[in-house]
């Protein structure tokens, strides 16, 4: 499943050592079906099965209520093969099939996180997706930091300087970031977004097709799999941060609509198709 996602995600043609290796494991499953079959012709061995296959639905049902029947098992598989090689999902279906209880099932019992969630709707804002810039007081602490990172950059970009000149620097970034700097604009990163990149956990878009186009496609760079390590924030000066190891985006929406074949129409977010 991940070989096969990963080819489609990159538009690519499965290679012969790809198809060498899918026919060796479809070898080994026919191998496994056959004994599977041979087992379960046996009446004693069909009628246990069954009986512990219900035992355990019932199991599910009473600890979270969302049972793993073989074909939500296989969709599971699906969801987490996409995830695993970095490719975005979108779980696509009729109102009310269970998509986000399904993403949601993913990430605690899979990933084992909580995710952040956006719920979409049309009234959804680009500052209720991303954060926003602010105008405020900022702590010594930050500005202690932006101090020690502004001279990095500067050494860094002029290290012909000599130690007095480099004194003179420290003395003016201090001036202006540490004394006089109490009030400036600053990125607040208190969207769900932002908080999935920070601490590297799940986020989930639910309906996405309910946000406005012009929304959907600033998502891009923050979704697509061949993003950099680093992200910058909006805002004037902007905030680099990290993408933390267990970032993924799993997003769910209604079955196709007018509405949305003629967003489609134009060029969007990219996900592949988990139906």
């Amino acid at each position: 499943m991940q070989l096969v996602a990963r080819r489609n995600s990159e538009d690519l043609s499965l290679t012969t050592t790809d198809l060498n290796t899918l026919k060796k494991y479809e070898t080994m499953i026919d191998k496994a079906r056959s004994k599977i079959e041979g087992l379960m012709a046996r009446e004693d061995v069909f009628y246990e099965t069954k009986r512990r296959g219900l035992l355990e639905y019932r199991r599910q049902l009473m600890a979270g209520g969302f049972v793993e029947t073989a074909t939500v098992k296989s969709k599971i598989m699906r969801v987490i093969s996409h995830l695993q090689a970095g490719i975005p999902v979108f779980l696509r279906g009729h109102l009310g099939v269970g998509k986000t209880e399904l993403a949601l099932h993913v990430c605690r019992h899979y990933l084992g996180a909580e995710p952040e969630f956006i719920s979409g709707s049309e009234e959804a804002t680009k500052y209720d997706i991303y954060g926003r810039t602010q105008i405020g007081v900022t702590s010594e602490a930050d500005r202690m930091a932006e101090l020690r990172r502004r001279i990095d950059q500067y050494r860094q970009a002029n290290p012909e300087l000599t130690e007095r000149e480099l004194k003179e620097v420290e003395r003016r970034y201090y001036e202006t970031i540490v004394v006089n700097g109490q009030t400036s604009s600053f990125f607040s990163g208190r969207s769900p977004s932002w908080r999935a990149i920070r601490a590297g956990k799940p986020l989930i878009i639910d309906e996405m097709d309910g946000i406005p186009h012009s929304i959907i496609m600033r998502m891009k760079p923050r979704t697509d799999e061949e993003a950099p390590a680093i992200g910058q924030g909006p805002g004037k000066r902007g905030e680099e941060i990290t993408v933390q190891k267990g970032f993924c985006v799993i997003a769910t929406g209604n079955v196709k609509s007018a509405r949305y074949k003629r967003e489609r129409a134009g060029r969007g977010l990219s996900l592949p198709l988990v139906v």
